[in-house]
């Protein structure tokens, strides 16, 4: 913007959208108006280069225009208003609000007469001036560590289909157990003024939930503790199921038994090893350092783990691996 200001007051050529103004978009359909006075001819078609004379110092006015449905989004075309479906569907105005907002008594005839306008006239509900009003945007937010691991996957699909039921959108982030990425993707969520988030800590950051507090945003926590703040948590007894698996490998005859955990900042991979120790520790076996192998829940860090463990001298006879 600031160039085509500077080429406006120098007399170079500005390209114009409109005989009398210019638009940049700021956000969704918010766009900075830029008006100029005094050095142009307002019969001057659309679309075509305008040379601005320095020696007539033009006067330059910024505003923040917001497009109505009504003024379009700067293409040319006009965007269908409410109105509109109203008319083609021969009801009010509030009877097609109704209809897209699902609330009061619509009969069901009434309903579909509304729809099929809205397809007929491709007409899009301005869902920025709604959220402005309701202060909701009806979106949710799902923070993972890594979506490719096939847990988080199961858990993606199934976050979706529940927030899609009760009319909400699911968006979804991946830190890669990255701070520095989860921080960014925290704060783009907040601009975005997100109605929830299910959140995959990095780490122990309970900085993160008191931040989302502060700003009254909900959140649960996924599979993972965080001391030193409160927050709504859903995780998976990864110390109980680490105790049965050993225990298992133990009742079939193995007692030098090799377990390949995640990274000791993670909760969930120290519950895995916890649990492990405690199998052990009944059947009166000590744990070994060596057969203790931490790394990092992706598929290149246990292929290396394993060729660890398969180095050593005994071998293990088997392997409880804290991630698939």
């Amino acid at each position: 913007m600031q160039k085509n200001l500077d080429q406006a007051l120098t007399g170079d050529s500005v390209q114009r959208k409109s005989n009398c103004h210019i638009y940049y978009p700021l956000y969704a359909r918010i766009f900075i108006k830029i008006t100029i006075y005094g050095t142009m001819s307002p019969h001057f078609p659309k679309n075509r280069i305008l040379r601005i004379d320095k020696a007539k110092k033009p006067v330059i006015m910024v505003t923040v225009t917001y497009l109505t449905e009504k003024t379009g989004s700067g293409n040319g075309k006009r965007m269908p208003t409410i109105r509109e479906v109203a008319k083609l569907a021969k009801v009010s105005a509030i009877t097609v609000s109704r209809v897209i907002n699902k609330t009061g008594y619509i009969s069901e005839r009434t309903k579909k007469r509304v729809e099929a306008a809205i397809r007929q006239l491709g007409y899009v509900p301005n869902t920025l001036a709604r959220s402005l009003r309701s202060r909701r945007t009806c979106t949710l937010a799902l923070v993972l560590t890594d979506i490719t691991n096939p847990f988080w996957t199961t858990v993606a699909r199934g976050a979706e289909d529940a927030a899609s039921k009760a009319g909400f959108s699911m968006m979804l982030g991946n830190t890669d157990e990255s701070e520095d990425k989860q921080g960014r993707y925290i704060t783009a969520l907040l601009e975005k003024q997100i109605d929830g988030i299910l959140f995959v800590p990095v780490g122990n950051t309970p900085a993160v939930i008191r931040m989302l507090k502060r700003q009254d945003v909900p959140v649960v926590v996924l599979d993972r503790r965080i001391t030193g703040a409160k927050a709504d948590v859903v995780r998976c007894d990864s110390e109980g199921g680490a105790y049965k698996l050993t225990n298992l490998l133990l009742s079939l005859g193995h007692r030098r038994i090799a377990v390949l955990s995640g990274p000791r900042t993670i909760s969930t991979a120290e519950d895995r090893v916890r649990g492990y120790q405690r199998a052990l520790a009944e059947q009166g076996i000590p744990s070994q350092a060596e057969l203790m192998q931490y790394g990092n829940f992706t598929v290149e860090s246990g292929a290396e783990m394993v060729k660890n463990v398969l180095k050593l001298s005994p071998r293990p006879t088997a392997v409880f691996a804290g991630n698939n």
